[in-house]
């Protein structure tokens, strides 16, 4: 669904303002996506991005994607659009995804490897438990760490990689493996949001210029035209009648 579309456009507006990624980032991230499940669909346990070098185990072969800058060099990212036999990587920063309906039965979603520490610390261990059958949330849904039941106007955010100390998007965050539990009775409907991390880069708009741009994408939160005039209201007023105090937002 385009971001050109009215009410798509408010949803984006919000995901903007709550996550504090700049707005041509989130307008020109891949299209907004709304799926249906039927009784017994589902969707098995997977991550939402690739790693950074478009392996499936971090730091494999990574001495051959070395770039002359010293940094490591995978496969372009790619989304919508890609050439016939073209190697490429999905690259989403975070996930926004909405609960549409009320769904009669099953349709949660679940996070296998959510504080699961020797799945993050042991990757032959992931590799097992990413191959294995508990995998299959048709059957294994109620077995994972952390479930969440679908509800009409309920929303969950995730970020799908972390950022260093200087703001840059590096490696995957491999808690954030998830899936749909089958839905067992009714029908779900949900909505994703992908915020890609490849247009971080994107020359902020006119409107945004005058403010501070932070690493990978992020700016500071604009003050309204009354915090504005209320910081210059108490600048000016260096002795508030009684009663009255002068507070600056901050």
């Amino acid at each position: 669904m385009s971001a050109g579309d009215g009410a798509i456009q408010n949803v984006l507006y919000r995901v903007a303002e709550l996550t504090r990624v700049r707005l041509n980032v989130v307008l020109n991230s891949e299209s907004m996506q709304v799926v249906r499940y039927h009784p017994g669909g589902h969707y098995n346990c997977h991550h939402d991005s690739d790693m950074l070098s478009g392996l499936e185990i971090e730091e494999e072969n990574e001495e051959d994607m070395i770039g002359p800058d010293g940094q490591l060099e995978g496969p372009p990212c790619c989304h919508e659009e890609t050439g016939e036999g073209q190697m490429c990587r999905i690259c989403r920063y975070l996930t926004m995804m909405y609960y549409l309906n009320e769904v009669e039965e099953g349709g949660e979603t679940a996070f296998p490897a959510a504080g699961d520490k020797k799945y993050l610390k042991n990757k032959s261990y992931a590799k097992e438990l990413e191959d294995s059958e508990r995998c299959n949330l048709t059957f294994y849904c109620h077995q994972s760490s952390l479930v969440v039941k679908p509800e009409r106007g309920k929303a969950l955010l995730w970020y799908n990689h972390f950022l260093d100390k200087n703001g840059e998007v590096t490696s995957r965050d491999q808690s954030t493996l998830h899936g749909g539990c089958g839905v067992t009775k009714g029908v779900k409907w949900i909505a994703n949001t992908w915020l890609n991390y490849e247009l971080f880069f994107m020359q902020p708009p006119p409107e945004e210029e005058e403010e501070e741009v932070l690493p990978y994408g992020y700016i500071k939160k604009k003050k309204t035209p009354a915090e504005k005039l209320s910081m210059q209201t108490c600048a000016a007023d260096t002795s508030p009648t009684a009663g009255q105090s002068c507070s600056k937002p901050p």
